[in-house]
């Protein structure tokens, strides 16, 4: 009888096993085990919130913390769930909200605020209770830095932060530089008639849209706005103000546009995350890599 690795058969497995072990050995050299993931990263989250982030987006991280309970009834039950966020509001923000007269208004204000200083402090590498919000005169959020928080300087960061809100979510961009930062449900309805106008400022462009199925139409009136709300955060003027000068709008690539006003142009990404649309708008660098991933 012939040895089992002389017959045909015998040889092909013999060799198959031997492959794999080759294979394994080369991997091992490969990734040093202090490299190797040790699984999937653990997201934070609490009976009422959950944390999800960060995601890069153009050059861009971006971070939300969706909310079990997003319309409060009442002032207390507000304190009462903001208590166990990962970065609970100070004094000063809650002072802050004390005049939104709405119990779920106060508490997505709070979130934005509270998430906008967990990002900064992960990009900062600080403790995020050394970290403020203050607000321009545009409503457009200012990162600053508190004595005692570890940083090099006290006042102005070397980051930017913008906020948006949406059903129950609260979304933060930090970056540095000017970042603008957009959120919009999937199931809103978006009036038509009444948007189309303002959104689309060339008739040609209108009326290709006018010709397509009522879906589609509703799909390319929501992207535009998110497009333009994300511009207006980060120019700091306004939607109104955007939307009256007309800018140029032209599609660069899949989810990537360029917006164009008269003394500034952007780069706006935008894409599903979240079961929301999120824009990210950024000065135009001439570049469209990057978009997104996490």
């Amino acid at each position: 009888m012939r040895p089992w690795r002389t017959t045909r058969r015998g040889c092909a497995a013999f060799c198959r096993a031997r492959t794999r072990r080759r294979s394994w050995r080369k991997r091992r050299r490969r990734s040093p085990r202090s490299l190797r993931p040790s699984g999937r990263a653990e997201v934070p989250r609490g009976a009422d919130w959950t944390v999800h982030g960060p995601v890069r987006v153009g050059d861009a991280q971006v971070w939300a913390l969706a909310l079990a309970e997003p319309s409060a009834t009442d002032h207390a039950r507000v304190d009462a769930l903001t208590s166990g966020w990962p970065v609970p509001p100070t004094e000063a923000e809650r002072a802050s909200c004390e005049d939104w007269g709405h119990a779920g208004a106060r508490l997505s204000r709070l979130a934005g605020r509270s998430l906008l200083r967990h990002a900064a402090a992960q990009v900062l590498g600080c403790s995020p209770e050394g970290l403020r919000v203050e607000t321009e005169g545009s409503g457009r959020p200012v990162l600053r830095a508190s004595a005692g928080s570890g940083l090099a300087s006290v006042g102005d960061l070397g980051v930017a932060g913008s906020i948006a809100h949406t059903g129950g979510l609260a979304v933060v961009a930090v970056a540095a530089g000017v970042v603008g930062v957009d959120v919009e449900r999937l199931d809103r309805a978006l009036r038509w008639e009444r948007l189309a106008g303002r959104v689309f400022t060339e008739a040609g462009e209108r009326a290709d849209l006018e010709g397509r199925p009522a879906c589609a139409r509703a799909e390319a009136l929501r992207e535009r706005w998110v497009v333009l709300e994300a511009v207006a955060k980060a120019s700091g003027v306004g939607l109104a103000r955007t939307l009256g000068a007309a800018p140029v709008v032209r599609a660069l690539a899949p989810g990537v546009w360029l917006v164009e006003e008269s003394t500034c142009r952007w780069c706006v990404r935008v894409g599903r995350r979240w079961e929301v649309l999120l824009g990210v708008a950024r000065p135009w660098s001439g570049e469209t890599s990057g978009e997104s991933d996490g």
